[in-house]
């Protein structure tokens, strides 16, 4: 059995932009659905945010039902970052998986409960207070 010496590997991986820049951006995306003129389609006071990873079929859809909602929201990928992966098990209670939406501070769920709520026809209260 061969023993590994990992004292000098960083507890957080290397991406391809360095670990000062993505502390710095912190993966943030913020997605506005604006028209051509500036002004937003639908007016949400709502402040959404949902945490995401790469390769996350879960994340793909609770966007595509945000997207579908023409609200804006912020997006942060934790895919690279265990900080902003802790930040949001933090936020949610324990709960590590992707995606995890959070509207107004408020956690509302994953990707599941965002289309029970839907289904409800609970969302649209929800984002639009």
């Amino acid at each position: 059995m061969v023993a590994l010496d990992t004292s000098s590997v960083d507890k957080e991986p290397a991406n391809f932009f360095g670990n000062d820049i993505q502390k710095q951006n912190r993966y943030f995306l913020t997605r506005s659905k604006a028209t051509p003129h500036g002004a937003s389609q639908q007016e949400s006071s709502a402040k959404i945010v949902i945490y995401t990873s790469a390769m996350c079929g879960f994340c793909v859809r609770a966007i595509r039902l945000l997207d579908s909602k023409k609200v804006d929201y912020q997006q942060i990928d934790v895919t690279m970052s265990l900080d902003l992966r802790a930040e949001m098990r933090m936020r949610a209670g324990g709960r590590h998986t992707v995606p995890q939406i959070f509207v107004n501070d408020r956690h509302v769920g994953d990707c599941d409960e965002i289309y029970a709520l839907e289904s409800a026809g609970r969302l649209d209260t929800i984002l639009r207070p």
